[in-house]
């Protein structure tokens, strides 16, 4: 007895919504894998008993667009890890995708790229320094927060 082709058997596990996803309406609706998915909500596959499992968005996007790229990750853009849709899927490096992210690597990796503290003071020279959780400090913003302060408990102890 002869096994279905994956993309088959992959499709017969795939639910195609109608909508677009919320925060991207410029796409296409996403393609839902029912089957089996690992703890991070991506979908799996057996391929066969020689080759094991993969992801299922990996082998909807080399179906329809070819091989992923050396060196290179897939990033839902979307932001939906069961989808397996080819057109919500890009190409880019770890970094890209970390930064993409939603996790707390990638907000860390968006505050490292930050060149202002949240007031528009600049990230440079000597006006920031580094915590002991590696944060940055905006030096101008922890003066003034420091002299507020001081204000605040003279003027209490006046009272």
């Amino acid at each position: 007895m002869s096994r279905r082709p994956v993309i088959e058997r992959l499709m017969a596990k795939v639910v195609k919504e109608t909508n677009a996803p919320a925060h991207r309406p410029d796409l296409a609706p996403c393609w839902i894998w029912t089957g089996y998915c690992n703890p991070f909500g991506h979908g799996n596959i057996t391929l066969s008993a020689e080759e094991g499992r993969a992801l299922v968005h990996r082998v909807t996007y080399q179906h329809a667009i070819g091989p992923i790229p050396k060196g290179l990750e897939l990033d839902h853009l979307c932001r939906v890890p069961s989808c397996c849709n080819p057109a919500h899927l890009e190409a880019v490096t770890h970094a890209e995708n970390v930064r993409r992210g939603r996790g707390g690597e990638a907000a860390r990796a968006r505050a490292a790229t930050r060149t202002h503290c949240t007031n528009g003071h600049a990230y440079a020279g000597e006006n920031y320094r580094i915590t002991p959780l590696g944060r940055r400090r905006c030096r101008v913003c922890a003066r003034e927060w420091a002299s507020r302060k001081r204000t605040q408990m003279r003027e209490g102890a006046a009272a």
